[in-house]
């Protein structure tokens, strides 16, 4: 969809998944002239794309993954309705970790100690994001879930459900959803509808919403969650909305904590993707792309 919208703006040609399309001339992979030893934390789309780069640089790799798979937050993009071509972005990534060899390490967690066993000359920490919590009255109840819950299976909801946020993951989130018979309903503060995405993708966000019957309310901005619902202020006017379930769909914050720890592990402590800016599966494979480039 990335290079449709952009076109569409009338930028240039790119794609999610290959960051050289549209400039192969200046992203040449040539070898470096130095090989080092590269150390990655997190098996996500920035991480795998920096070790299949690396790797053709002439780098030795060893990518570390705490779950038991590759494919981190890109994985859950593919879940929703009409998503479901997005894991073909990670599923070419991890053939590319078998295919160059990499080492992999499913279930492992990046520690101090573990960095200075391994003695690397580069940590590339690709450790992803978290979801953003507003501060919001009643944020904490058990009524309140995450958006990014809902889609893994972790969270359920009930029948009535208030998604805050309409954003790609809101819509994302309300389709879901609403493909589960759910009743559902989008607030967002702002005035339009998925600003985070191009116009082609807002369009077929709208269309989809409205084939499914979910209402969206902009200019709406909450005040206070409460058992049975919340409470907004849409277009200046106070009222209330009935829900079972809210869901926070607000963004999302980098996930620091690792690269923090691991400051002063190695000559060099490099931050990518989502936890060095929340963004977008293109921002990291991009930035993957670029950061193995100069290493």
């Amino acid at each position: 969809e990335n290079c449709f919208d952009n076109v569409m703006a009338g930028g240039d040609m790119i794609c999610s998944v290959n960051a050289a399309t549209g400039k192969e001339a200046e992203s040449a992979i040539t070898p470096a002239a130095r090989k080092k030893r590269v150390l990655v934390a997190g098996g996500g789309p920035a991480g795998m794309e920096l070790a299949r780069v690396a790797t053709l640089r002439g780098h030795k790799v060893a990518l570390y993954e705490a779950s038991n798979k590759l494919g981190g937050q890109a994985l859950l993009a593919a879940i929703p309705p009409y998503r479901e071509d997005m894991i073909n972005a990670t599923s070419y990534l991890s053939t590319q970790m078998s295919k160059l060899k990499v080492e992999v390490y499913l279930g492992q967690k990046v520690t101090p100690e573990l960095v200075a066993g391994v003695k690397p000359d580069v940590v590339v920490v690709a450790t992803g994001s978290r979801p953003a919590i507003p501060d919001v009255p009643g944020a904490k109840q058990s009524n309140v879930v995450t958006a990014t819950g809902v889609i893994s299976g972790a969270k359920t909801t009930g029948q009535k459900v208030v998604i805050i946020g309409a954003g790609y993951l809101g819509c994302d989130t309300a389709l879901f959803l609403a493909k589960k018979g759910k009743q559902v309903t989008i607030v967002e503060p702002g005035k339009r509808l998925s600003p985070d995405t191009g116009r082609i993708s807002r369009e077929v966000f709208a269309q989809k919403l409205k084939e499914l019957g979910v209402k969206v309310e902009f200019e709406t901005s909450v005040q206070e969650i409460t058992p049975t619902g919340l409470n907004v202020v849409s277009k200046g006017q106070s009222r209330s909305i009935e829900a079972d379930t809210v869901v926070f769909a607000t963004g999302a914050q980098p996930n620091t904590e690792l690269a923090s720890k691991l400051r002063g592990a190695a000559p060099h402590v490099i931050q990518i993707g989502d936890c060095h800016e929340a963004g977008r599966i293109i921002d990291a494979i991009h930035e993957g792309f670029r950061v193995a480039r100069e290493i």
